[in-house]
């Protein structure tokens, strides 16, 4: 009995951990638009963009760049700007292309959500002042005061926590594997309370000394 009841519980223990420490294999992810552009070009992936993205792609001087403008004309592949900030652009096989400041704003904070560092494009922003303004100067020092203190990145981060809780704190989701906790474990611990409680086998050993002894 007590040998029965040890080989459950080291099968239950065995089957219950390594349910949650092995997973499936995983293909490589695609981090950098030369990935983005061969795995489109093979058909295994989608790239979703706005019409003012295109000329961006198009009429740059990367081959890899113009290929995937030209994918994405050729396949419609448009975003609706009603749903550029859900899920429907980005799963396993999609991708979106969108303003850095925007995907920060939209999915900086969730996990299952890369944002390349590559960049395709640049547009300067600046302000426009009337030549009789007479405090150029001290508006251009509080501009680069206030790019320097990191404000810019506080406020988009403290938008971005706010606009997740709103658009996907219901669904919202993680395909990170967690630790396992107590809870997992459940199982397994209630079949090792009963073992001080069952009999233990015999000593052989001191059975067979006190023969001899005799």
């Amino acid at each position: 009995m007590w040998y029965f009841s040890a080989l459950i519980i080291s099968f239950g223990y065995s089957a219950n951990l390594l349910s949650f420490l092995i997973e499936p294999l995983k293909g490589i992810p695609i981090r950098t638009l030369c990935e983005l552009s061969e795995a489109v070009e093979s058909g295994k992936h989608q790239t979703f963009s706005s019409k003012i993205i295109i000329p961006f792609l198009l009429n740059s001087k990367e081959e890899h760049l113009q290929q995937l403008g030209k994918a994405i004309v050729r396949n419609h592949w448009y975003t609706e700007p009603t749903k550029i900030n859900s899920y429907r652009y980005i799963n396993t096989h999609t991708s979106l292309a969108i303003y850095r400041s925007l995907a920060n704003l939209y999915f900086g904070t969730q996990d299952n959500v890369y944002i390349s560092e590559d960049i395709f494009g640049d547009i300067p922003l600046a302000f426009a002042y009337s030549k009789h303004f007479c405090c150029i100067n001290e508006l251009n020092q509080i501009i680069s005061r206030l790019s320097t203190s990191g404000l810019y990145d506080k406020f988009m981060e403290d938008d971005a926590t706010r606009l997740s809780r709103k658009l996907h704190g219901k669904y919202s989701y993680s395909t990170f594997p967690s630790p396992v906790s107590i809870d997992d474990l459940f199982g397994t611990l209630m079949l090792m309370l009963p073992t001080p409680f069952l009999p233990m086998p015999p000593d052989t050993s001191s059975r067979e000394l006190s023969v001899r002894s005799r």
